[in-house]
């Protein structure tokens, strides 16, 4: 484990990270959710407000950090670690910075692009999209493993997960097109379990996804930006590696009443409802256009993903937007899914303005308060009681902050 230098920090705070915008893959799921819900199955409208209150904030100051951070995690003796673009940020439990774990490479205990960063007992690992590997360390730092799933099964570059039982979940970075296509790209959500002792062995399909064409291309800056259609109706896969189990949530929606249905997908190839919740779709109003158009005009306004912190949109680019958009009736019921550790689960419901609505709900007890936070909050991990939120803060870093959720 090792601190970077003055010039290494630098360097690597204007770096320009290559997946410094999710991407959001929308999904089909060829099951209906009517007759899953089950007796837990509250309406959101009836669910308490839960409140957050601070507990501990990460010291950035000495960290190499970007405004990219896919994720955290929190070992059981409160160390923290962070991915960051090409290495993995320590914390110590009082939120001092440690120190790093690996480097920029291509060598062993180096990385690419870090994507995926999880945790199974003293054991920590690392999943880097770009070299197509997963990496297992020691909490101190020591290298344990590599392990590489064949070309042939990950595709090149994939988000890479470590499961609890040692298999490895991915799903290749398939970028979506502007425009209609008669026959809409798939991209799939696969476990490979390798073969003892070698990195060969078998992958199964998780699920099988279709890609919609989503995108509208904007003029800014001189060239041509591409950027998600904003009221498209979306599907979430979340895979954390802490279950055995990948979580899928879509929902069916009707006029005046909707159902969200969260399922666990168990790699042994069964289905059952994690959690199932109804709600009120809410119809799109103007003043959600115009806030949908300051925001994305900001991203287009500032090359390095500060929307907060950017000028208003010029006329020119708001027209565009307007023109651009496509605005149905109703706003899109999912717009994230976190899986947390211990069964917990955070639900993305519609943005508003420069706000978000969330679900917070539990397996086994289904949907347990709901919240609103800033659109530019993006909870990173979700554990018992607590939530690790990414927030902006000065000089164009991040805050990361940890909060108690406090729930009447």
């Amino acid at each position: 484990m090792k601190k970077s230098t003055g010039s290494e920090r630098l360097r690597t705070r204007l770096q320009v990270a290559v997946f410094a915008v999710p991407l959001v893959l929308q999904v089909l799921l060829p099951v209906s959710a009517r007759g899953q819900e089950g007796p837990e199955s509250r309406h959101e409208d009836d669910l308490p407000v839960a409140t957050l209150v601070e507990v501990l904030e990460l010291d950035l100051t000495e960290a190499p950090i970007t405004r990219r951070v896919p994720n955290l995690v929190e070992s059981p003796d409160g160390t923290v670690f962070v991915v960051g673009s090409t290495e993995v940020l320590v914390f110590d439990p009082d939120g001092a910075y440690r120190g790093e774990i690996g480097r920029q490479g291509d060598g062993p205990g180096e990385f690419r692009s870090l994507t995926g960063l999880g945790m199974h007992g003293d054991t920590l690992w690392t999943g880097d999209a770009m070299s197509g590997r997963v990496t297992r360390f020691l909490s101190d730092g020591s290298l344990l493993e590599i392990i590489t799933p064949p070309p042939s099964v990950r595709g090149v570059p994939s988000f890479l997960t470590l499961a609890v039982d040692g298999s490895v979940v991915g799903n290749p970075l398939s970028m979506m097109t502007p425009g209609a296509s008669s026959s809409p790209p798939r991209t799939v959500w696969w476990r490979w379990g390798r073969a003892e002792g070698s990195d060969a062995g078998v992958a199964d399909t998780l699920i099988s996804m279709v890609i919609r064409n989503s995108l509208m291309n904007i003029e800014a800056r001189g060239g041509t930006r591409p950027l998600p259609q904003p009221f498209v109706e979306q599907e979430f896969v979340a895979v954390a590696g802490t279950e055995p189990y990948a979580l899928a949530a879509h929902a069916l929606g009707e006029e005046d009443d909707g159902l969200i249905v969260v399922e666990r997908l168990h790699f042994d190839g069964a289905r059952d409802t994690a959690v199932a919740v109804r709600y009120r779709p809410r119809r799109i109003t103007s003043e959600d256009v115009d806030g949908v158009v300051d925001r994305m005009g900001r991203v287009l306004s500032t090359p390095f993903g500060a929307p907060e912190m950017a000028a208003r949109p010029t006329p020119d680019i708001a027209r565009q937007l307007r023109r651009t958009i496509d605005v149905p009736d109703h706003h899109p019921p999912l717009t994230d899914l976190v899986q947390g550790s211990g069964g917990g689960i955070w639900i993305g419901r519609e943005s508003s303005a420069s706000r978000r609505n969330w679900l917070i709900a539990q397996e086994g007890v289904g949907a347990v308060a709901r919240i609103t936070l800033a659109d530019y909050q993006r909870p990173l991990a979700a554990t018992d009681g607590h939530v690790w939120l990414l927030e902006p803060g000065a000089f164009d870093l991040p805050r990361i902050v940890k909060y108690r959720i406090d729930t009447p």
